[in-house]
């Protein structure tokens, strides 16, 4: 077991030893190194948009289509959601990085972007 943890975190050892406990710091690195895909995720809260980059995102199941979002429970971005009941989500690609960072700052979301209502929303 030990030998698979230092293989998975690399160089570095938790803060506590006898306890396991990894530093903050080194995990928000290791999960920084981790390739994933980003999306946005956005949503209509009181007829105007609002949205937050999301890198946890995964499809759950196929029939019926379900996908599954993670946001942090204090995002206005979520708060949103549950007030309007529906969110979209949108899969960037690597052309996207300032779409991404737009909608990674807390209060920037749609300001100056020109938007679409979706026929779904």
């Amino acid at each position: 077991m030990e030998r698979h943890e230092e293989t998975v975190l690399g160089q570095g050892a938790p803060a506590d030893p006898a306890s396991g406990v990894l530093d903050p710091r080194r995990f928000r690195s290791i999960m920084g190194s981790f390739p994933s895909g980003i999306t946005v995720v956005s949503t209509l809260d009181d007829g105007m948009p609002r949205g937050a980059t999301v890198t946890a995102f995964a499809s759950i199941s196929l029939a019926p289509p379900i996908v599954m979002v993670s946001l942090n429970r204090d995002s206005r971005t979520l708060a949103s959601i549950r007030r309007h009941g529906a969110f979209a989500v949108h899969v960037l690609d690597a052309t996207s990085s300032d779409v991404s960072a737009r909608f990674a700052t807390r209060g920037s979301d749609f300001d100056g972007v020109n938007w679409t209502r979706s026929r779904l929303a």
